[in-house]
């Protein structure tokens, strides 16, 4: 239910993953850890594939739906770049969508 985010979460070991501790240690902190992706809270992200490492830093494919709770959705295919140590860090983005479609 909108509005949405991507967050990432960073585990010291694999048995973090299971921890109750630490899910709501992170969950209390979740504004830290959100990739700043949302431009209007009435539209919809997605991660749309598993980030892809690159020389340059974590290439990110995510859907955008823009005027998500309107009769006219536009869906957005777009690409971010995170940085290489830092993945909270945008080093860019698409200006322009990948792919684009719209709803009638």
């Amino acid at each position: 239910m909108p509005p949405v985010n991507i967050v990432l979460a960073f585990f010291d070991c694999e048995e973090d993953i299971w921890s109750d501790k630490y899910w709501v240690n992170w969950s209390c902190n979740i504004d830290c850890n959100i990739i700043p992706l949302l431009r209007n809270n009435n539209d919809y992200i997605e991660v749309g594939a598993q980030p892809i490492k690159t020389d340059k830093g974590w290439l990110l494919i995510y859907s955008y739906i823009e005027n998500y709770f309107s009769e006219k959705k536009v869906f957005r295919i777009q690409a971010v770049l995170l940085d290489l140590n830092n993945p909270s860090i945008i080093i860019g983005k698409t200006s322009e969508p990948l792919l684009i479609a719209y709803f009638l």
